[in-house]
């Protein structure tokens, strides 16, 4: 008895999820521009779910990725949403429409966030509180200039499998206190071999993040792996056995020493 009691006297908590499309909303806007978008929120829940939705900004906060949501007021007015809340069913999605006015936001990259977040309806146990939200990355008429480097960079000194990988951090060299953020135009070598273009993490001022890259290929011996970007590089030496070469490069190895072995037993014989 005293066990039932024990477990009709705990509150549940309600496993409550929420789902959001997309996570990114990248564009570029003209001088004073607008431009309307929509965000795709949906209820995965057998039980109905009251939300509201909001406009913040965000900034990193640490070198590990972090960032803090935080209410502007300029953001607030150059991002409009048509919905401040709504009461969503079991499985289902509403179509959030937003419009962006480039005329109320700052010049140059701005960086704020769609939020969902439910509210519960009533006390009945413990509800669990779940916030999603969507990235808006916003260049408002002439991008800022910015300078980043390569401050680390490692990788393994043999690598065998079907992927090269590599760890990097990349720093955005642009002062703290001018703020602001972008993704830095990356270049991963597999030299002598290859060269691959990609874009990096958003990293704002004064902060860096870090880069697990990986690649796939068909490479056999030693290589130089490096990160570049702009006129600032790392780079370290591995020996690489990717691709089919991990099955065909021992087979050539084996065949050679056997070569090696019984051209040595012939020519001891001839002696």
């Amino acid at each position: 008895m005293l066990l039932v009691v024990i477990i009709f006297a705990v509150p549940r908590a309600g496993a409550i999820s929420l789902k959001i499309a997309p996570l990114r909303y990248q564009t570029t806007l003209a001088q004073s521009g607008k431009q309307k978008g929509y965000v795709d929120v949906s209820n995965p829940n057998a039980q109905s779910v009251h939300l509201k939705f909001e406009v913040q900004a965000f900034r990193q906060i640490d070198n590990q990725g972090g960032v803090e949501f935080y209410a502007d007021k300029a953001v607030s007015a150059g991002v409009l949403l048509d919905l401040d809340s709504i009461d969503l069913a079991p499985y289902e999605v509403v179509r959030l429409y937003f419009m962006i006015d480039g005329a109320k936001l700052p010049a140059g990259e701005v960086f704020a966030a769609i939020l969902a977040h439910n509210i519960p309806k009533d006390t009945d146990g413990a509800v669990q509180a779940v916030r999603v939200g969507t990235i808006l990355e916003i260049t408002n008429g002439k991008p800022a200039s910015h300078s980043a480097s390569i401050s680390e960079f490692t990788a393994p000194l043999f690598q065998f499998g079907e992927q090269i990988s590599a760890h990097f951090v990349v720093k955005n060299d642009d002062p703290a206190t001018q703020g602001g953020g972008f993704r830095p135009n990356l270049n991963f070598s597999v030299k002598p071999y290859s060269s691959q273009d990609v874009q990096g993490p958003l990293v704002f001022a004064g902060h860096s993040r870090d880069v697990d890259y990986k690649t796939s290929g068909n490479y056999f011996g030693f290589v130089w792996l490096q990160a570049g970007v702009g006129s600032s590089s790392k780079g370290s030496l591995s020996f690489v056995m990717i691709g089919y070469w991990r099955w065909l490069g021992p087979m050539i190895i084996v065949a050679c020493i056997s070569l090696f072995v019984a051209l040595r037993h012939t020519l001891h014989k001839k002696h």
